[in-house]
C-alpha cells in the first residue's frame, strides 16, 4: 500500500473492495476483526484513499440479513467513506435509503443493462445519500462468458457502443459533481467492450480530459504485455 501511494500521482484515488470474507462468508456478521485489519493495512494509502466498497452477493437480502447490515453500518468508522452495492432489487426501499443517509454510506450507482436498453440505466433506482457519489458502469455480464464459462471476449476495442447510455450518465453526474464533493465512476469492459475507451468518452461529454497510455501491440491495439500490473 505504501508502494501504491508513493508510485502514483498526487491526485490519484483509489477505491478499495472488501473481501470477500467480510462480504460474501462472514455477510457482515461478527466481522469487526477482518474490517480492522482491512483498514489498518489501508492506512499508508492516506487521503488517496477515496472509498471502501461493499459488493454485496445476490442472495443478500432484506428478509434475513437486514439486521446484518443495520448492525455492521452503526460500527464503522467515520475516518473512512464507504460504498454498498447491492445486487438485489429488494433493497430498493425508501427505509434502506434513510439508514444510508443516516450513516453517510453511499449507495453505488449500478448499470447493468443490456445494450437495447441502455437508455434505461441511469434513471433506475440510485439513491442518492451521501456527499459521495461512486457510479459503475458495468454493463451486462451475460456477455463475459461463453457457453463453457470462459471469457467470451478479447477487450482490446470498442464493441458495443453506449452513446445514448453515456450521454444519460453524462448529465446525472454532472449534476452530482454540483451537488457532491466527490464523484468516482468506475467503468467495466462489459459496458462497451474496452473500458479505458468508455472513461475517455464519458470524460469528453463531462468536459474533461483523459489522455490515453499507450499499451499498444504490434497490431496497434492493446496488448497483454502485462504493464497493467506495474503498481503491485
Amino acid at each position: 500500500m505504501a508502494h501504491w501511494a508513493e508510485a502514483t500521482p498526487e491526485d490519484f484515488a483509489f477505491a478499495c473492495k472488501l473481501p470477500q470474507e467480510i462480504t460474501h462468508q462472514l455477510r457482515l456478521r461478527d466481522a469487526a476483526e477482518p474490517l480492522h485489519e482491512f483498514l489498518a493495512a489501508l492506512e499508508p494509502l492516506g487521503k488517496k484513499l477515496w472509498c471502501v466498497v461493499a459488493q454485496m452477493p445476490p442472495s443478500f437480502r432484506p428478509r434475513r440479513d437486514e439486521s446484518a447490515l443495520r448492525a455492521f453500518l452503526h460500527g464503522l468508522p467515520t475516518r473512512v467513506r464507504f460504498a454498498f452495492e447491492f445486487r438485489h432489487t429488494e433493497w430498493h426501499q425508501p427505509r434502506i435509503a434513510h439508514l444510508f443517509q443516516e450513516h453517510q454510506v453511499a449507495w453505488v450507482w449500478n448499470d447493468l443493462t443490456s445494450v437495447d436498453h441502455q437508455e434505461e440505466g441511469a434513471f433506475e433506482f440510485q439513491a442518492d445519500t451521501s456527499d459521495l457519489v461512486y457510479a459503475r458502469l458495468m454493463g451486462d455480464l451475460e456477455r463475459k462468458y461463453g457457453a463453457d464459462g470462459r471469457n467470451a471476449h478479447h477487450y482490446r476495442k470498442l464493441m458495443w457502443p453506449r452513446d445514448v447510455a453515456l450521454e444519460s450518465w453524462s448529465v446525472r453526474l454532472r449534476q452530482a459533481a454540483d451537488e457532491h464533493r466527490r464523484v468516482f465512476v468506475a467503468v467495466n469492459n462489459h459496458f462497451e467492450g474496452f473500458a479505458p475507451l468508455t472513461a475517455q468518452r464519458l470524460a469528453e461529454r463531462l468536459g474533461l480530459s483523459i489522455t490515453m497510455p499507450d499499451l499498444a501491440g504490434p497490431d496497434g491495439h492493446p496488448g497483454d504485455d502485462g504493464r497493467q500490473m506495474e503498481l503491485l
